[in-house]
């Protein structure tokens, strides 16, 4: 999927790019340009499957390329040692989702 910035707007990535799995339907990958249109950014989602749910959680852990640069960031679960950084809850029943429902849960 392609982003551009919209005319007579301003961003630090007036244009990006992103892959999508296409099982999860989750961004896996990004690329990012300057405003000189020079490739700037990539970044890369490892999605984490959780067997015990059955359930796939996206972009854990991730990293973020500068190209210009060459520092990188990564983020995701910040200690596995204290145990998994998702939480498995009861199966929600239907009505949990109705459009009265979800308003009701709504905060203003």
């Amino acid at each position: 999927m392609e982003a551009t910035l919209k005319a007579g707007k301003r961003h630090v990535i007036p244009k990006r790019r992103y892959y999508l799995d296409e099982d999860t339907w989750g961004a896996v990958m990004q690329e990012g340009w300057d405003a000189n249109g020079k490739i700037w950014r990539v970044g890369l989602g490892m999605p984490h499957i959780v067997w015990e749910c059955p359930c796939v959680l996206p972009n854990q852990p991730w990293v973020t390329y500068n190209l210009q640069t060459g520092n990188w960031v990564m983020g995701g679960p910040a200690d596995s040692t204290k145990g998994p950084f998702y939480r498995q809850i009861e199966k929600l029943p239907a009505t949990y989702f109705t459009p009265d429902a979800l308003a009701g849960e709504g905060v203003r």
